[in-house]
């Protein structure tokens, strides 16, 4: 009885799996997105900090020059 049942509804549950795929394929689709701007945003404050630390290094070493000098 089970296997004649899914011979009836084989159409159906053919739609409803290619419906439920699709819908979780477009669900994934926004997940991946965000989580890709978001890296994209750590990416950009990195790129940022990583800038700030260079230009006080520099800074740093120009002090430590400067004070060598002294000495």
């Amino acid at each position: 009885m089970c296997e004649a049942l899914k011979e009836l509804m084989a159409d159906e549950l053919k739609e409803a799996k290619e419906t439920g795929a699709s819908e979780m394929k477009a669900k994934l689709t926004i997940i991946i997105e965000e989580k890709d701007k978001t890296i994209e945003e750590k990416d950009k404050t990195i790129e940022e900090k990583n800038k700030t630390i260079s230009e006080q290094s520099a800074l740093i070493s120009k002090l430590q020059a400067e004070l060598d000098k002294k000495r």
